[in-house]
């Protein structure tokens, strides 16, 4: 018998010899005394945490030490022994994953990572506008991207140029001169 579940089960035994039924305060006493038992024995048996069954504790606390013992000791026996690693089956201190097969876990979920990353930048890429190839960051290719650049840029200057009058338009975005030729306003 291991010594926390001797003290639950002693703890418990008192606070029910001191419990009178019918009075609240050693009702209290009786039920803090229950919850305090169960504290001590989570500290030193984390498996009694795995015991979710309210009627299982319901039976273990209304019932004499020499019964509830063996109970007990049997089920951590059995929680104990379903604490193995989920990969590899060996026995643990908790449910869990073993470090080797966590570490076999992470190697194999970056080995698809990267194959997958292989994969896509295998995968042609097509530009949306001509269907041509695409390398690897681009989101369009080389011609379809300088003419969005030039109707961008006409656009912009578009842009500025409307709700202006024609003299601001003109000293905005000056057009230059045709060299060679004279101005045809002066020729007789």
């Amino acid at each position: 018998m291991s010594a926390p579940l001797l003290g639950f089960t002693k703890t418990i035994a008192e606070a029910r010899r001191q419990f009178v039924p019918g009075d609240c305060s050693s009702w209290l006493a009786f039920y803090e005394a229950k919850q305090f038992a169960y504290g001590e024995l989570l500290r030193a048996q984390p498996e009694v945490r795995e015991i979710d069954d309210e009627d299982f504790w319901r039976y273990v606390q209304n019932t004499p030490a020499a019964q509830c013992l063996p109970i007990l000791e049997r089920e951590g026996k059995r929680i104990r022994a379903s604490w193995v690693c989920r990969d590899c089956h060996t026995p643990m201190e908790r449910a869990a994953v073993c470090p080797k097969c966590l570490k076999a876990r992470r190697l194999e979920s970056l080995r698809i990572c990267r194959e997958e990353r292989r994969e896509k930048a295998r995968r042609a890429r097509m530009c949306p506008d001509c269907a041509g190839k695409l390398g690897m960051r681009q989101r369009f290719c080389r011609p379809c991207a300088t003419s969005m650049r030039r109707e961008t840029k006409s656009r912009s200057k578009r842009r500025q140029l409307t709700g202006k009058s024609p003299s601001e338009k003109m000293k905005q975005f000056p057009i230059p001169a045709q060299r060679g030729r004279a101005p045809a306003l002066y020729l007789n």
